[in-house]
């Protein structure tokens, strides 16, 4: 089985994972009581989509 010749530096590992991080979460104002949720959930105070 093969083996890594030299050890991957901490920048080279680090850009690699750049494309894994989670993306940012946009939550905007219920539109009945202006309360913030997901879009295209309901609302969990006033039940509205």
């Amino acid at each position: 089985m093969a083996a890594p010749k030299k050890k991957t530096s901490k920048g080279r590992r680090n850009r690699r994972r750049s494309h894994s991080a989670p993306e940012a979460i946009n939550p905007m104002a219920c539109k009945k009581c202006g309360a913030l949720k997901m879009p295209h959930t309901k609302c969990a105070k006033c039940n509205d989509y």
